[in-house]
């Protein structure tokens, strides 16, 4: 069975060069392990990587949650302070295929993870899980 990846496979996927950008990937989980600890993360989340749009990696800690993304030729790297103030799940009756999680931070700062655009057709029922986990977590 298919897995939405964990931090630990999405960086032996790096390693093994089974994702596009792989070299840039190394240098982003370098500049992380060099700026955070990485016994402080609960949850990892990879939005588009199994699909052709842009990946943003998201990582969630006590104190909020961290969005990684390459933008160009230059690495963005975004924290957002606080806990969620507000979550909502969404999720199809009948197939299990589609989870949509929107987190509020606060007025600003809104996070949407979506099992069906976040991933490809042969992941999209790995992914919903995987947010519904996510929502236990928050």
């Amino acid at each position: 069975m298919k897995m939405a990846v964990n931090l630990e496979e999405f960086k032996d996927r790096v390693q093994k060069r089974e994702i596009d950008g792989f070299k840039s990937y190394e240098r982003l989980l370098t500049e992380i392990e060099s700026l955070y600890n990485e016994e402080d993360f609960k949850f990892f989340y990879a939005k588009n990587l199994f699909n052709k749009k842009e990946v943003e990696l998201y990582l969630f800690l006590d104190s909020g949650v961290i969005n990684f993304k390459l933008n160009g030729d230059k690495r963005e790297i975004k924290h957002i302070y606080g806990k969620p103030a507000s979550k909502t799940l969404i999720s199809q009756k009948l197939d299990g295929r589609d989870a949509v999680l929107t987190v509020t931070f606060n007025a600003e700062e809104k996070l949407i993870l979506d099992a069906i655009e976040d991933s490809n057709e042969d992941y999209n029922e790995e992914y919903s899980k995987y947010i519904k986990e996510l929502y236990k977590v928050l």
